[in-house]
């Protein structure tokens, strides 16, 4: 049997580990978004190995997008100036 000593959080904790509000996190689990999380019975539990994988999908290089493209073909600028 292989026990995962991987440490539990309960929201608050969690919370103040990514510098979040916990009703952020608890309106993040409504909608399916945020961190994965544990439910056992009515305890939410986070992974502290599941904040350090959110946290890393946060990080970025760059804000840019790239360049913005027309929303529909139609939009596309005039050569005419």
């Amino acid at each position: 049997m292989h026990l995962n000593h991987d440490p539990l959080l309960n929201t608050k904790r969690a919370a103040h580990y990514l510098g979040l509000s916990a009703s952020l996190l608890e309106k993040w689990r409504t909608r399916g978004e945020g961190p994965r999380f544990i439910k056992l019975g009515r305890a939410i539990r986070y992974r502290l190995s599941d904040l350090e994988a959110f946290l890393a999908e946060g990080v970025h290089r760059t804000l840019s997008r790239g360049p913005k493209l027309p929303k529909k073909i139609d939009e596309t600028p005039d050569d005419e100036g």
